[in-house]
């Protein structure tokens, strides 16, 4: 690979990131995460296949949700364009948001 100086650089090469899961965990809302042990802990079910929209599905090891979750995101009026985020808007982030 050549040298790389800048992170501008990176756009002239191809570059291939690789990875292992160690952990995958999901927290509930209104709580404080320190450490993987407040996290639920999940598995990996399937992803999309599609590098477009990087989606998985996860469940949760033991296949239930504490009974004080009961609200649950519809997606079906999600904005995907982050240039239509407004200030005062609700804003939710599944995954990491690397884009936003």
């Amino acid at each position: 690979l050549p040298l790389v100086k800048s992170v501008y650089d990176l756009t002239k090469i191809t570059v291939t990131v690789t990875g292992k899961t160690i952990y995958l965990g999901v927290g509930l809302n209104d709580t404080y995460i320190n450490s993987k042990n407040d996290l639920l802990g999940c598995l990996f079910l399937q992803d999309s296949g599609d590098m477009i929209h990087d989606v998985a599905m996860i469940q949760v090891k033991n296949k239930s949700l504490p009974a004080k979750v009961n609200n649950f995101i519809n997606l079906d009026n999600a904005v995907t364009d982050k240039k239509q985020l407004k200030p005062g808007m609700k804003l939710i982030m599944i995954g990491y948001p690397a884009g936003f």
